[in-house]
């Protein structure tokens, strides 16, 4: 059988209702960049169209007309919401940078696609990486034991808030929650303040 007859008896077994054909699987052939971005606008249109509720503002997670979307942050949803100050959000945007150059990044899951430069001054690294270690020892000394926990609990490894929170606060959900804002917020007004940032 020929393309041509082939292409034509598919076509016709198409127009007859036939039952006998296979439908094909389709495959994405997207690349995951493409399909992140494509989420994002679809998020993005969404937002735009739902409605907003009142128990939906009541519990954070819009802020003004705008949908937050990383809502598991408690960091991210603090400074959307405008709970953390220009000074508090350097702050920890310090802090992170000291942890991950310190090299004491532990990701949750197994990172098959990590990619280890060898190029580079392997001094310069072992320097940044003590100086980096030094600086965050003293930041520790800053502070309590518990607050640091709370602290890095929050902003390095994403626990919720409420979940940090009832290290220091033994009542409801909501309260602990609360208590792990004030506790991040005074840790980075006093490293702030002690770094002179």
């Amino acid at each position: 059988m020929t393309h041509q007859a082939h292409i034509t008896a598919h076509a016709k077994s198409i127009t007859q209702g036939s039952t006998m054909t296979k439908r094909r699987k389709t495959t994405d052939t997207r690349g995951p960049l493409q399909r992140l971005h494509d989420r994002e606008a679809a998020d993005t249109i969404q937002s735009t169209i739902s409605v907003i509720t009142i128990e939906q503002r009541a519990k954070g997670t819009y802020h003004g007309e705008r949908r937050i979307t990383n809502n598991h942050d408690p960091v991210a949803r603090w400074g959307a919401a405008g709970s953390l100050t220009e000074a508090q959000k350097a702050t920890i945007r310090y802090v992170r940078t000291l942890w991950e150059l310190s090299g004491l990044q532990q990701p949750l899951t197994a990172n098959y696609g990590h990619v280890v430069s060898g190029g580079g001054c392997t001094e310069r690294r072992a320097a940044l990486e003590i100086d980096a270690r030094k600086i965050l020892h003293r930041c520790q000394d800053y502070v309590t034991q518990a607050q640091w926990s709370v602290f890095e609990n929050v902003c390095r490894w994403g626990q919720p808030a409420g979940v940090a929170g009832e290290i220091l606060t033994r009542g409801s959900a909501r309260s602990a929650d609360i208590r792990a804002h004030q506790v991040v917020c005074d840790v980075a007004d006093i490293v702030a303040k002690k770094e002179r940032l």
